[in-house]
């Protein structure tokens, strides 16, 4: 996680910040448990609108992996770091606010610039045209009381490494923005397209990859709406 904040440090340097405000309301808050490279368990919480479109984030672990990009080993200034990410899903603009005691900063990056172009490299010249396929299994995964099945997902052509994710389905939020944001940027090759179609619907519960392996599993869910206005700093209701 910290080799990719150090792209978004460079992004400080020649970062074109837009002086419009924008207040955007988001609907739900889960808190994902994640396992971090030392074998320690993490918590990502992450606050979404039903139609996601927006994503927002001011996880303490996010803070501290910029912060010690910037800081290297200031420790003061490591632990008492902040941060507020938005991330807006059709245009595609990460928003970030980030201090530590005198220090305030607020820039934005398009994240199509740090992505890689595509996952796989083909000899064919002629476009492919790619699905990315989602398929409801029997095995089922138990996360905050409750049940789900497990969805076996993968790009058409890529069906070796297939990952697995639970969704509740009770909750109303269009989850396919985001999917085909990140299918289309990591699971294609340049001369290849991904055909748009909706995947799946509600939150993500749980994500486990091809060796069994667990990614994230929620731990908790707030329903309370979140107002948030930002402009150069960000104003949370």
């Amino acid at each position: 996680m910290t080799k990719s904040f150090i792209c978004i440090l460079i992004v400080l340097f020649t970062v074109n910040v837009s002086s419009q405000s924008t207040t955007i309301k988001l609907d739900y808050t889960v808190s994902y448990e994640i396992q971090s490279k030392k074998n320690v368990k993490d918590t990502l919480k992450i606050s979404f609108d039903k139609e996601g479109k927006y994503f927002y984030s001011d996880t303490e672990i996010l803070a501290k992996d910029l912060a010690k990009t910037i800081f290297k080993r200031k420790q003061h200034l490591i632990n008492n770091s902040k941060i507020h990410l938005i991330f807006d899903v059709d245009k595609e603009l990460a928003y970030i606010s980030f201090n530590s005691g005198q220090n305030a900063m607020f820039f934005q990056m398009d994240i199509t610039d740090f992505m890689p172009k595509g996952g796989m490299k083909h000899d064919s010249i002629a476009p492919e045209k790619i699905q990315f396929i989602s398929k409801r299994t029997d095995k089922k995964v138990s996360v905050l009381n409750s049940e789900y099945n497990l969805y076996k997902m993968y790009p058409s052509h890529e069906v070796e490494k297939p990952i697995y994710v639970a969704f509740d389905e009770s909750y109303d939020f269009n989850i396919n923005n985001i999917l085909y944001l990140f299918a289309s940027k990591f699971a294609l090759a340049e001369n290849n397209f991904l055909e748009r179609t909706d995947i799946n619907k509600g939150i993500i519960m749980q994500v486990k990859n091809h060796k069994d392996t667990t990614i994230l599993k929620a731990v908790n869910i707030t329903t309370q709406q979140k107002t948030i206005k930002f402009n150069h700093s960000f104003t949370i209701d």
